[in-house]
């Protein structure tokens, strides 16, 4: 088995009844892969819900009995997986009907590379499309990747090369597991609800020598991200702890990036 699917979840039962049944669809030519659910401690249908799926893919379940965070759980799911190409998806993502074999490709092409791809949030709209089955296509991607702003999709932007690490985001994303492994997979000590992401890839950028050629961003690799009702405020405040945490451990100065305005990013280069 080359690819594993690699999705942590928690607590997100009807979200993730959409997410294995787009991956149970896959065609273009896609090759053989595995679907790991690490699930993180969920109440109520979340395992139900993985299992109901094991007839249409081929399917591991990597529970725990307690919470311990979203870097714990795709730790989880990546050492119960067989293959040596992690895709690392969320547990509310929709993945258009080429997506896996996308990634297959790009793995055959560039194997020793990081390779980070589109996010695109979906409207109520188009995911009202899926779900009535009025639409055979997949959505159109006029909502845009929300890191569009800080220059993800801007391929002539000076600083792009050297800092892609801040634009990352394990919701669709992949590496091979020979790299995973040898950079320590995630930090499991950041349990706050984002930049375990940014951290991991920055450990790999300092690992090549800060060199960008281990990194490619593909704009055809688009997943889109289901929408639902977020309370952001408490969300955002929980990072409070994460990006000290991060900036204490590396102590160099390209780190303080994390959490500045796109505008910082051009006015620095983190080889001087």
């Amino acid at each position: 088995m080359a690819t594993s699917v690699v999705i942590p979840v928690r607590n997100q039962p009807d979200y993730l009844d959409w997410t294995p049944r787009a991956l149970a669809g896959q065609q273009d030519g896609v090759a053989e892969f595995e679907v790991v659910i690490a699930d993180d401690a969920s109440t109520g249908r979340t395992a139900e819900v993985a299992r109901s799926f094991a007839d249409r893919l081929y399917l591991k379940l990597a529970s725990s009995e307690r919470s311990l965070g979203r870097a714990a759980s795709r730790n989880r799911g990546a050492s119960v997986a067989s293959g040596d190409h992690p895709v690392i998806l969320d547990g509310d993502s929709w993945a258009p009907r080429d997506l896996i074999a996308r990634h297959q490709r790009s793995f055959a092409k560039y194997p020793g590379a990081l390779v980070i791809s589109r996010r695109v949030e979906m409207s109520w709209w188009s995911f009202s499309e899926i779900a009535e089955g009025t639409s055979a296509n997949d959505p159109v991607p006029f909502e845009e990747d929300k890191r569009d702003a800080r220059g993800l999709s801007d391929h002539e932007i000076d600083y792009y090369p050297r800092t892609l690490w801040l634009l990352v985001a394990t919701h669709n994303m992949s590496i091979s597991a020979e790299t995973f492994r040898r950079e320590g997979k995630f930090d499991e000590a950041l349990v706050g609800p984002a930049y375990e992401d940014n951290e991991f890839v920055y450990r790999v950028f300092r690992h090549v020598g800060c060199e960008p050629g281990h990194f490619r961003f593909d704009a055809e690799l688009v997943c889109y991200h289901l929408p639902h009702f977020r309370d952001w405020d408490p969300e955002w405040q929980g990072t409070t702890s994460v990006l000290p945490c991060i900036k204490d451990k590396f102590r160099h100065c390209d780190v303080e990036l994390l959490g500045h305005p796109p505008n910082h990013c051009g006015q620095f280069d983190p080889t001087r």
